[in-house]
């Protein structure tokens, strides 16, 4: 399973020095696959989940993206909160980190309900959300801080 340390004081030289396996195309896919038919997450979850997926070039970089309150005409952070504890939960039926774990990564999904705000978690303003595909719980080592992308882009991802 992916490291569950936030700071850089409290990881190891084993932890900073990890570098994910690249996932081969065929399995990048059928993690996508697993996603769409989850009934764990919301249509907009598995958008939002799947396009940042997209971007870790085949689970090797770490990314993570902070979804302001009002930044989609839909309750987005709750949404995201009900669809990323879905894909997680040890006991559902996706339980997508462990996924990741059998494809031989420690990459792994998480989410908390605050913004990165000039590099670091904004521990003051609860209006929002981050998502990380990382080997970091709550990366904020060195994730690839993704902006936001448009509603056109997330309904542009074909869930069917």
């Amino acid at each position: 399973m992916f490291y569950y340390t936030m700071q850089r004081d409290g990881a190891t030289d084993e932890q900073l020095s990890y570098r994910p396996p690249t996932i081969s195309y065929e399995n990048m896919q059928a993690i996508e696959e697993a996603i769409k038919q989850s009934p764990e997450a919301t249509d907009f979850g598995k958008r939002v989940i799947i396009w940042m997926l997209r971007k870790t070039e085949n689970l090797t970089c770490g990314v993570a993206l902070s979804i302001p309150e009002n930044a989609y005409p839909c309750p987005s952070k709750e949404e995201l909160r009900i669809s990323t504890s879905g894909l997680c939960r040890d006991n559902g039926p996706t339980h997508l980190n462990s996924v990741l774990e059998e494809l031989g990564t420690k990459v792994g999904l998480s989410h908390h309900g605050r913004c990165f705000k000039d590099g670091k978690l904004n521990k003051e303003n609860t209006d929002g959300m981050t998502i990380w595909f990382s080997y970091f719980a709550y990366d904020q080592l060195k994730p690839k801080v993704l902006d936001l992308p448009s509603l056109a882009e997330l309904r542009s991802i074909d869930l069917w």
